[in-house]
């Protein structure tokens, strides 16, 4: 009897008082597609964008503020980085939620020219289908203790709009996530 009023107890507590983070994301190229290069010739149009506008919707369903700092993100197509960029340091209110814009760009010299020509390819037919899904991979630290949130978000590109797209989330806390 004793371990089910346990079991029900922490339950209710995860339900009603700790409840793990909800994220989501929303990505817009920010350059034309068509002004980089993919060759390393600065007259060949591109299909990969080099910069994106990057909109991260955090959701706190805990009872207690969360506070976030020194996030990182990556845009990456078939395992290549196509843009990165830092995330500014917010918190969310307890049961509140916040949106925290942040830039994503390609700025070191081997950029997307550097993309094998069969990933260029699947690029430039996903995108003529309108199905150009890009992964963005968010990690921030929460908190004084320095715990790591991962995130991982699939942002389907329609033409130069993104979607907003919820995001796998993997941080302490987080097992009855399935369940919420």
């Amino acid at each position: 009897m004793t371990s089910l009023i346990w079991t029900m107890s922490t339950l209710c507590y995860y339900f009603a008082y700790n409840l793990p983070p909800q994220f989501s994301l929303h990505l817009t190229p920010t350059t034309p597609t068509n002004i980089s290069t993919t060759t390393g010739d600065l007259s060949a149009p591109s299909i990969i964008p080099l910069a994106f506008d990057a909109v991260l919707h955090a959701g706190n369903r805990r009872a207690t503020g969360r506070c976030y700092h020194h996030g990182e993100a990556a845009v990456t197509y078939g395992g290549f980085t196509i843009a990165s960029g830092r995330t500014a340091d917010f918190s969310v209110p307890w049961k509140g939620a916040r949106e925290v814009p942040f830039k994503l760009s390609w700025d070191w010299d081997d950029g997307a020219g550097r993309l094998p020509e069969h990933l260029r390819g699947r690029i430039a037919a996903a995108e003529r289908a309108g199905a150009l899904e890009l992964e963005v991979q968010v990690r921030l630290l929460q908190g004084d203790d320095d715990s790591p949130t991962w995130m991982w978000c699939k942002a389907r590109m329609d033409g130069a709009h993104g979607v907003v797209t919820p995001c796998t989330v993997l941080a302490s806390q987080n097992w009855v996530s399935h369940l919420a």
